[in-house]
């Protein structure tokens, strides 16, 4: 769905910015985004390297943006977060006022 790919992308740039100090969730508020059972997703600065950690066994740590980057080109958000605690399911909420996006700075 758009909101965990924008959410993708942007752990993408807080990851290769260093931007350890943010806090970034991207959700619809009807509780579904695109065709998943995830209404969004909500990243930080070090998400790109935790999800590496879960799936990229085996591989050179320094690929960890590089497969990110797969994933988001392939927009397969879903997939990429998928089995980590980065989704956001919600189940419907009965309501649809929009998407949301909200970016915090820890500190």
């Amino acid at each position: 769905g758009r909101n965990q790919e924008m959410a993708l992308a942007m752990a993408i740039e807080m990851e290769e910015r260093g931007m350890k100090e943010y806090v970034a969730i991207c959700f619809g508020t009807d509780g579904n985004d695109g065709p998943t059972d995830a209404a969004g997703a909500v990243v930080d600065g070090s998400t790109v390297r935790k999800v590496w950690d879960m799936k990229g066994k085996g591989k050179v740590k320094e690929d960890a943006v590089e497969m990110a980057k797969t994933y988001l080109e392939r927009h397969d958000a879903y997939n990429y977060f998928s089995g980590s605690p980065f989704l956001v399911k919600c189940g419907a909420t009965g309501t649809n006022v929009a998407d949301v996006v909200v970016v915090v700075r820890k500190g």
